[in-house]
């Protein structure tokens, strides 16, 4: 075991001192909050994940607007978690630049299944259509 300057106490191998793998997969996993913003995000990867997304497609699938969306996409590809690639110039583009599209990659395949299996299990119905926070209630609903 080593300390981590901060307190925490990670295990390493013995061999040059590198965190296993399953440390490496846990501490992933800790730096990854679900927001309702990013299960919406999850969402849409998880719907096809061999599908390539612009940033355009997400923000309108995910009903997020592009400060929220940007910054979230480069969190996730900082972890390793989404992939991203600029499509090659063409001509007939009609004048539009390049679009960057994003993948989820395997490892955040995995990760985003068990954070909404995660959230599923901790807040039951959370998941559901129309049981979001801020859901107008019709009328008479919810009162005995």
């Amino acid at each position: 075991m080593e300390a981590a300057g901060d307190g925490r106490v990670t295990h390493a191998e013995h061999s040059g001192g590198q965190k296993s793998t399953y440390v490496a997969y846990i501490c992933r996993l800790a730096s990854v909050k679900l927001t309702g913003p990013l299960e919406r995000v999850l969402r849409v990867f998880l719907a096809d994940t061999s599908a390539h997304h612009h940033g355009y497609d997400l923000m309108k699938a995910a009903g997020l607007p592009s400060g929220t969306l940007y910054p979230m996409l480069a969190r996730l590809e900082g972890e390793g978690l989404v992939s991203s690639q600029w499509e090659p110039w063409a001509d007939e583009a009609g004048g539009r630049p390049p679009r960057k599209y994003y993948l989820l990659t395997g490892e955040g395949a995995r990760v985003a299944r068990l954070e909404l299996a995660q959230a599923a299990v901790a807040a039951p119905g959370a998941g559901r259509r129309g049981a979001r926070r801020g859901t107008p209630r019709a009328a008479g609903e919810g009162t005995p």
